[in-house]
């Protein structure tokens, strides 16, 4: 296959989740920008610098190659990076909060604020969020792989446990998904009150502009954001 910009895919009909009300595109204003590799790099760049131990972490994770500790700090990272994202349309948000589900079991959610005007994300009335309304994000930064089993397992049930209204923020890696099995993890979280989010960069662009923020560029391909 030859060499193809990174988020050139489907960019065209999913430049955003929330085409719905142009006067309410909230979420196309706090994430469009992040599409652009090179803003993206500048925020990971200003969130490491910000927290050095996560910074180091990054580098070493970089420089390792090693795709679990690459694919945690990312995670880290892009908490941190959506956090900031969304915080001049919220209030009250909370990060690492812990919640209890139906089944007795504790989950983690990422991130849980109330919404200070209305957020669309996609045609389907369900999905979005009114103002003043309480949600919570979970944020999934991994590949196909990673995004297929989360959102049918443990994902799922996390989602359930959510305060409010729940929202799985993903990469857009689950546009890969066979366009049936999209519709079946997206109707399966409807069903606990969740909406899935396919509105973060590929996590192969999250993971060179991370190693660009953190200057490892030993491990950098010669043609930046490129994948074959």
């Amino acid at each position: 296959m030859s060499a193809e910009l990174i988020d050139t895919k489907h960019i065209s009909e999913n430049k955003i989740e929330s085409s719905y009300k142009p006067e309410n595109q909230v979420f196309a204003k706090a994430f469009s920008e992040l599409y652009r590799p090179e803003n993206l790099e500048v925020k990971m760049r200003e969130v490491l610098a910000n927290d050095k131990g996560l910074e180091e972490r990054a580098k070493q994770a970089c420089e390792s190659g090693d795709p679990g500790r690459i694919a945690r700090v990312r995670g880290n990272v892009m908490n941190i990076v959506v956090e900031q994202q969304l915080s001049p349309y919220v209030s009250e948000a909370r990060t690492e909060v812990t919640v209890r589900g139906e089944n007795g079991q504790s989950y983690r959610t990422d991130y849980t604020a109330v919404a200070t005007q209305d957020i669309y994300f996609s045609r389907d009335p369900s999905d979005n969020l009114r103002v003043n309304q309480q949600f919570s994000v979970e944020i999934k930064t991994g590949g196909i792989g990673y995004i297929r089993s989360e959102l049918r397992g443990h994902g799922a049930e996390q989602g359930a446990a959510h305060e409010g209204k729940s929202v799985i923020f993903v990469s857009k890696d689950f546009h890969d998904l066979p366009l049936h099995t999209q519709k079946d993890i997206r109707i399966q979280n409807r069903e606990h009150n969740t909406t899935i989010v396919a509105g973060l960069p590929r996590a192969c662009v999250m993971d060179k502009c991370m190693e660009r923020a953190v200057g490892t560029r030993d491990v950098i391909n010669s043609q930046p954001y490129l994948r074959t």
